[in-house]
């Protein structure tokens, strides 16, 4: 049975994961970091395809994985739930995201369960809030809000865009990626600078400085990636 992580407890599953790929979800007041990166969602084609999947440090099998998560998880939701959700499947690396409204926690419950049910996913984090007032939240903002943010992150010298995933919800800063800490701090310090932003919230899995090293020096490729593919459960 896949597991539902909430981030409001259940701490064991931190400390369960290997510290060369661990999940680690982490909030960040908006004064402390900053911000951008790159959304979960088709790869596309030709040369731009080419040069995201050259970077992905998923395989590109994992790659499809996750689009067919989103596909399916999003079905499902809509399909079960339909009109007492507005919910938006994320998945990177078969680890799924949940953000958006739920009508109520029982529903919030309920979305997760169905998300942890869909083939392929390894961990289920439920970001999603409850309220009676499905929809009335600026998306535009939001839209903008992640625009800016990947903006940010091309050319930094120490992360780079193609390895972090981006989203926003109601002010709200989602990361997800494979990623080094140090990565990961620069990815969320960029982040919660961006103007609008409230707070970062990090879902990401942690490599070592050994396997991104050896990547930038061309000695790794999107097929081999042993600590990204392979987390203790």
């Amino acid at each position: 049975m896949n597991r539902i992580f909430h981030p409001a407890g259940d701490q064991r599953l931190l400390r369960a994961m290997r510290p060369a790929a661990m999940l680690s979800l982490g909030i960040l007041l908006s004064g402390c970091f900053a911000a951008p990166a790159l959304i979960v969602g088709g790869v596309g084609t030709g040369v731009g395809a080419a040069a995201y999947i050259a970077h992905d440090r998923r395989s590109s099998d994992t790659m499809l994985s996750d689009q067919r998560i989103q596909k399916s998880t999003e079905r499902q939701l809509n399909e079960q739930l339909g009109a007492a959700i507005r919910i938006e499947p994320i998945s990177f690396n078969r680890n799924l995201l949940l953000v958006g409204e739920a009508r109520d926690q029982q529903t919030r419950q309920r979305a997760a369960q169905i998300a942890a049910a869909v083939d392929s996913v390894r961990e289920v984090f439920n970001e999603v809030e409850v309220t009676d007032k499905l929809g009335f939240r600026a998306a535009s903002e939001d839209a903008s809000i992640t625009a800016q943010v990947k903006a940010r992150l091309v050319g930094n010298e120490i992360v780079n865009p193609l390895h972090v995933s981006v989203a926003t919800e109601n002010h709200v800063v989602y990361l997800m990626g494979l990623v080094t800490h140090r990565e990961g701090d620069e990815a969320a310090r960029v982040a919660a600078s961006t103007r609008g932003v409230s707070r970062v919230v990090r879902v990401f899995e942690y490599i070592p400085d050994s396997a991104a090293q050896r990547e930038a020096a061309g000695g790794s490729s999107n097929a081999d990636k042993p600590a990204a593919e392979s987390p203790a459960r």
